[in-house]
Formats: structure tokens, sequence, C-alpha cells
């Protein structure tokens, strides 16, 4: 007599289409093993956010090629009477547009990706903030190195004090990268994003904007004045020590970015995991 074959009624998982083996439950992956210090939970998120940015490209490409735009056709459309003070104005409207054109999705692909529930589960807040930080400010930097050079080589503005000048674009990094990815987390949730983000962005970008392209100008040689029909050089301008002309403008961009990286970090948790 042959054996009956046994009935069980335990429900089997689901075989997988492609490969015909039972599929297996979706794990969330740590993106830092428990256990590990603060700082290397930040470098896991900054790694993490490289790796990411080097598969896709996204950012790369679209502040590339803004970029690039942007240099050509002020390269042939400004002549060479426009005030230093509009060119200082100039260069900081292009790196903010080329920043706000990528650093805004820093958030925004995690959405997208349907990645944000599990890295709230994973991932610390302020180490994830500061990870994302950080990648957007040596994206940023990387910006800077490349488009700045090139400014000043196509519009040959002389610079009368190079460490002002270095120091107020290390200030404008910093600033732009604190105010960019806390309006990206802000903004990753909403409908409109691509047209929320610059509406929320340009107010709050105001006066780090002005302490900027006024420090960037104290930093360069003042335009000449005119005298009897002649641009002769501006002398009083030049008896003013470039620190002492910039460092107002330097003062605020310190004190923006004093206050934006605190709240930064003390609303992100609020910002990330409400629903």
């Amino acid at each position: 007599m042959k054996p009956q074959p046994r009935n069980d009624s335990r429900p089997r998982p689901p075989l997988s289409p492609d490969e015909g083996h039972p599929r297996q439950s979706a794990t969330v992956s740590p993106v830092a093993p428990h256990g590990t210090s603060f700082l290397q939970k930040v470098g896991a998120v900054f790694t993490r956010e490289t790796r990411t940015e080097f598969r896709s490209r996204y950012a790369l490409n679209s502040i590339g090629m803004f970029a690039v735009t942007t240099l050509v056709v002020i390269g042939f459309s400004v002549s060479g009477d426009v005030p230093r003070r509009t060119h200082a104005a100039l260069l900081w409207l292009v790196l903010l547009f080329s920043a706000m054109t990528g650093l805004s999705r820093i958030f925004v692909r995690e959405v997208e990706a349907r990645t944000q529930d599990a890295l709230r589960l994973t991932a610390d807040p302020t180490a994830l903030l500061l990870g994302k930080m950080a990648f957007n400010g040596m994206l940023l930097a990387g910006v800077q190195a490349v488009i700045v050079p090139l400014y000043l080589l196509m519009t040959g503005l002389p610079i009368r004090n190079p460490a002002l000048f270095l120091a107020v674009q290390l200030l404008g990094n910093v600033g732009l990268t604190l105010s960019s990815t806390l309006l990206a987390a802000i903004v990753a949730k909403a409908g409109g994003r691509a047209a929320l983000f610059p509406v929320l962005a340009l107010p709050i970008l105001m006066p780090l904007l002005f302490a900027l392209v006024a420090g960037t100008y104290a930093a360069l040689v003042p335009d000449p004045t005119l005298q009897a029909g002649r641009l002769v050089p501006n002398l009083l301008a030049m008896r003013e020590s470039a620190w002492a002309a910039g460092m107002p403008y330097v003062r605020l961009a310190l004190a923006y970015a004093g206050m934006l990286g605190p709240a930064a970090v003390l609303l992100f948790d609020l910002i990330w995991n409400e629903d």
C-alpha cells in the first residue's frame, strides 16, 4: 500500500519569478554598525552619499552643465566696463544657483527611492544631517574650485587681498551648505519641491548673500574713479585696508553660520521624523 502524501497546510514563501527560489524577506542594513562612534556614523553617511552620487552623477552633471553654460554666457555678454561690485554679485549668483541645482536633492532622492524609512530606523538623525552636510560641502567646494578660477580668468578681476578672498569663499561654502541642506530636508516631502526650494531659499539667504558680495568686493581692487574725463585709481578707497573694509561682512557671515548651524541640528530631528 502506497503511503499517502502528507497534507501540509502551512503557507509557503512565494517563488521569485526570475530565480525560482523562495523569496527572502527584505532586511534593512544599518548605515553604520552598532557600537561605532559618532564620527564613524557621520563618516558612514558621507561615504554612502559619495558612492550614491558617483553611481548616478545627477548633481555633478546638473551643476557642471549649469556652471559651464552660465560662465560662457557671462564671458560673451559682460563687457570690461562693468563695475567690480557687479562682478562680485555675478560670481555669487553663479555659485548660488549652481548649489541650488544640485544640493537641493540631498534628501529628495531618499524620498524618491523610498529609503527614508530605513534611514529613520538605522541612522542617528544628527549623524545623518552632518554626514549629508559634509557631502554637500565637499560638492560645493569642488564647484568653487572650478568656477571661481575660471570666472577670475575670464573677467580679469584683480584681487587685492587673496587671504580675505579665500576667507569669504570658505564662509560662503559653510553658509550655503548649512542652509541648502536644512531646506532640502524641509521641502523633500512637499509636492512641488522643485519650485518650493528657491522660494524658501532666497529670503533666508539674502543676509548671507549681502555679506558675501560685499566681502568679495572688499577683497578686490576698488573700482577706478572718473576724474577729468579719465578713469584713475581710487586712492581714497585703497587707503583703507581690505581687512578693515571686509571685516564687518566677515563677522556677519560668521554670525549667520553660527546661528544656522545649531538651529539646523536642533530642528532636524523634528523635520526628519515627521510623518
